[in-house]
């Protein structure tokens, strides 16, 4: 307030009272049944003004005073109307007026506020899982405080899903009622959907809708030639180890020169392998030449010989003689 207005009001008569500038955009922001109302003060608004907040049920008279909100400061402007809106279906409105102490302001009042209409609808919770040609579908409500937590079961019950199909993304939708487990059922099995759910109440399209589930309609088929393969993968290379392994712990060598040196180790064997038996290995073709056991040993055999040749010629001379 100028201050020229203040010392005007302080030498007029005290009937006459001064006033401050109402309160400006005075708004409903409601979020899954939570009510909070909010407004601006009017510029140049002392520091030191507060505010009260009063409602009114449409079917009552007079204006009734929230009680936490019977002053406001500067710093809050703002005031939590959620359990003076108890009935979700009525109508509701607020008022909001500045004071100080000895001034106070006109009310600013808000528009006409239905709860379950008005307000945004968070996306539920959705749980998917697989059941053969069928997907298993449980969905929870979003809830409020307050008595709106109890409420919100009742009048949040009705959902609308849609279910896309992954690769080809067709989709299809229905509506489900939280009250129990829900089948979706006659779909491709073996196959991956994904489903989308938002609360549906009739009037009302703030409702956001939820993050997508996703989920096989019965488990993906399992792959036996990868598996198979992958376990003699697994054992060949054990196989290797272990043999590096032994033949390390005898030769003191490194894996890596055992493994260099598996090579020449075959060569090695196939190149001392044993020949076919045979008896032509054992038997030789030509016969030995073996000295004769009437053979004369010593060093004169050879004159010795030639005297026996000798003697046998002369007794052969002299029987030839004689006859």
């Amino acid at each position: 307030m100028p201050p020229r207005l203040v010392l005007l009001c302080l030498f007029l008569s005290p009937a006459v009272q001064c006033t401050l500038l109402a309160p400006l955009n005075v708004t409903i922001v409601s979020f899954n049944l939570e009510h909070i109302l909010h407004w601006l003060p009017a510029p140049g608004t002392p520091v030191t003004t507060h505010f009260r907040v009063h409602f009114l049920h449409l079917s009552e008279v007079s204006w009734k005073p929230v009680p936490w909100c019977l002053k406001v400061d500067m710093q809050t402007l703002s005031c939590d109307v959620t359990d003076s809106f108890s009935q979700p279906s009525s109508f509701y409105m607020a008022r909001v007026q500045a004071f100080g102490s000895a001034q106070r302001s006109n009310w600013t009042l808000s528009t006409s506020f239905i709860p379950i209409m008005d307000t945004v609808l968070g996306p539920p919770q959705v749980l998917v899982t697989g059941c053969g040609n069928c997907l298993r579908l449980q969905i929870t409500p979003p809830t409020g405080r307050g008595p709106h937590k109890l409420l919100s079961h009742r009048l949040l019950s009705e959902f609308t899903c849609w279910v896309r199909r992954s690769g080809d993304n067709t989709q299809f939708s229905l509506r489900v009622s939280s009250s129990k487990e829900f089948l979706v059922e006659h779909l491709e099995p073996g196959v991956e959907y994904c489903i989308t759910a938002a609360v549906t109440v009739n009037f009302n399209t703030r409702a956001l809708p939820s993050q997508p589930q996703c989920a096989y309609t019965s488990p993906p088929p399992f792959n036996t030639v990868y598996a198979l393969l992958t376990a003699l993968s697994v054992a060949c290379l054990l196989g290797v180890l272990f043999c590096g392994f032994f033949l390390s712990s005898r030769s003191a060598k490194t894996l890596p020169e055992i493994l260099l040196s598996i090579p020449s180790l075959v060569q090695n064997l196939r190149t001392a392998a044993p020949e076919p038996f045979s008896l032509a290995t054992i038997l030789p073709l030509e016969a030995p030449n073996f000295p004769s056991p009437w053979a004369p040993l010593g060093p004169n055999a050879d004159q010795e010989e030639e005297e026996e040749e000798e003697e046998e010629e002369g007794y052969g001379r002299m029987d030839w003689e004689a006859t």
